[in-house]
C-alpha cells in the first residue's frame, strides 16, 4: 500500500510541476528521488518495509516486470525499425562492442576478485547483469539542453533518444539470454532452469501464443478502457507467471511478446499503447521505491572501488563512443535527407548517464535471487547510476576547436525526426 501509494503521488496532476525544470526533471527521470524514498522507508531507514515482507509480494511485482517489458516490446515495430537512421544503428553498435570489450572485461575482473573467497556468490550471473546494464544511456534529454545548437542540437538529442531505445532493448536480450545461459534460474520457484537452448526456445513460443492470443483478445475488447485493461494484465500476468516457472526473466518474455503483438495485422495498437503509457512513470517510480529497499548500503570499500571504476569507464568511453559513432557516420547519396549534429555538446556527456533500464534489471534479479550478492550487485546498479548523473549535471562543455567548430552530416529519417520523436 505505501509503495503504491507512493508511486500514485508522484504521478498525479498536482505534481507535474515539479518535473518542469531541468534539475528536478533529471532527478526524477533517473528514479532517485524515489530511490532515496525507498531508502528511508526500508531497513537502512526507519524500517517501515523490510525487504523479506516484500519478497512475498513476487508474483506481483513480476507482473510489473511485465508490464515494463510488454511496453519496451510494443515499441518494435518492424516499419519502425526499419526505418531508423543507419546511424543510429552504427551509433548503437558501437555502444555493443565498447560495453562487452571495456565493461565485459571489467566486470570479470573485478568481480571474480571482490568474491573470490565468498562461497555461494553467483559470479556469473553478476558479469551478466552489469554488461547488461552498461549498454545503452538514460533517454531523458531536456536537462541537457543549452540554449544555442539549434536544429543541429536537436538532431543530436533525437539520436540519443533513438539509440537509447534500441539499447534498451539489446540489454534486456542480453540480461535474459545471460541469465539463462549462465545456469541461473531467474525462479522463485523450486524448479530448475531448462538448458541454455530449450528455454529461449520455450519462451519464444509462449511469445508467440499469447501475442497472437492477446491481438485477438483486443480486438474483441474494442474501443473499452476497462476491457482493454482486462486483456492487457491478463496478458502480462500469464506471461509472467508462466517465464517464472520456466526460469526465464518475465521481463525478457514480456518484452518478446510485446514484440510479436507490435507487428501481427488486424488491430490498431496506438490507442492501447497511449492507454499502458500513462502508468509508465508510475511503475518507475514504484520500482525505483523497491530498489531502496533492496539495496544493501554496506558494501564496503572494494564495492565503492567497483562502483567508481564502472563511473570512471561510462564517463570516459560512452561520450567518446557516441561522438566517434556519430561524427563519423556521412550521409550517402542515396539518403534525400541530410543534417548536422554539433561538435561539441553536452548531450554527447549524457550518454555516460545509465539507462533506467538497468534498475529495473536488478531488481529482477534479486526478486528471483535474494541473496547477499546480488543485493550487493543492486547497490552497484543504483550507485553507478546515481554518480554518473551527478557528474554530468555538474561536467561543463569546452568550447570548440576550430577544427571541430563545424558541424558533420548525419542522415536522419522522418520516422524519428520532427513531431512524435519521443
Amino acid at each position: 500500500m505505501i509503495l503504491t501509494a507512493s508511486g500514485l503521488l508522484a504521478t498525479a496532476p498536482f505534481a507535474v510541476r515539479w518535473r518542469r525544470g531541468k534539475t528536478m526533471a533529471a532527478l526524477i527521470s533517473g528514479g532517485w528521488l524515489a530511490m532515496t524514498a525507498g531508502l528511508l522507508i526500508g531497513p537502512a531507514g526507519l524500517n517501515l518495509v523490510e525487504p523479506t515482507t516484500l519478497l512475498q509480494t513476487f508474483p506481483l511485482l513480476a507482473t510489473g516486470l511485465g508490464w515494463i517489458g510488454l511496453m519496451v516490446g510494443l515499441q518494435l515495430r518492424r516499419d519502425v525499425v526499419l526505418a531508423l537512421p543507419t546511424s543510429v544503428r552504427h551509433l548503437v553498435a558501437m555502444d555493443i562492442v565498447v560495453s562487452v570489450v571495456l565493461f565485459g572485461g571489467a566486470a570479470t575482473a573485478m568481480l571474480y576478485w571482490w568474491w573470490r573467497d565468498r562461497a555461494g556468490a553467483s559470479v556469473h550471473e553478476g558479469i551478466v547483469l552489469v554488461l547488461a546494464a552498461s549498454v545503452g544511456w538514460a533517454m531523458e534529454t531536456r536537462s541537457l539542453h543549452s540554449d544555442g545548437g539549434g536544429p543541429a542540437q536537436e538532431r543530436l538529442s533525437i539520436a540519443i533518444r533513438a539509440g537509447g531505445s534500441l539499447a534498451a532493448v539489446i540489454a534486456i536480450t542480453i540480461f535474459g539470454l545471460g541469465a539463462v545461459a549462465t545456469g541461473g534460474s531467474l525462479s522463485a520457484g523450486d524448479l530448475a532452469a531448462p538448458g541454455w537452448l530449450i528455454a529461449p526456445g520455450l519462451c519464444a513460443v509462449l511469445a508467440i501464443f499469447m501475442g497472437v492470443a492477446g491481438r485477438f483478445m483486443l480486438g474483441l475488447a474494442g474501443k473499452h478502457t476497462a476491457e482493454q485493461l482486462a486483456v492487457f494484465l491478463g496478458v502480462v500476468a500469464f506471461v509472467a507467471g508462466i517465464a517464472t516457472e520456466l526460469g526465464v526473466s518475465a521481463l525478457f518474455a514480456a518484452l518478446m511478446t510485446g514484440a510479436v503483438m507490435a507487428n501481427l495485422k488486424g488491430v490498431d495498437l496506438r490507442r492501447f499503447e497511449r492507454f499502458i503509457l500513462a502508468a509508465e512513470h508510475a511503475l518507475a517510480v514504484i520500482f525505483a521505491m523497491v530498489a531502496g529497499v533492496l539495496l544493501d548500503p554496506m558494501i564496503g570499500w572494494t564495492g565503492f572501488g567497483v562502483v567508481l571504476v564502472l563511473v570512471g569507464l561510462r564517463q570516459t568511453a560512452k561520450p567518446g563512443a557516441v561522438r566517434f559513432a556519430l561524427r563519423t557516420q556521412r550521409a550517402t547519396t542515396d539518403q534525400p535527407a541530410r543534417g548536422e549534429v554539433p561538435a561539441r555538446s553536452r548531450l554527447y556527456g549524457g550518454a555516460a548517464r545509465q539507462s533506467p533500464i538497468a534498475m529495473i534489471m536488478a531488481v529482477g534479479l534479486v526478486l528471483s535471487h535474494p541473496t547477499e550478492s546480488s543485493r550487493e550487485l543492486l547497490t552497484v546498479v543504483v550507485l553507478t547510476g546515481l554518480l554518473c548523473q551527478l557528474v554530468t549535471m555538474v561536467r561543463r562543455v569546452p568550447a570548440p576547436s576550430v577544427a571541430e567548430s563545424a558541424p558533420v552530416a548525419l542522415e536522419t529519417s522522418p520516422t524519428v525526426d520532427g513531431e512524435g520523436a519521443q
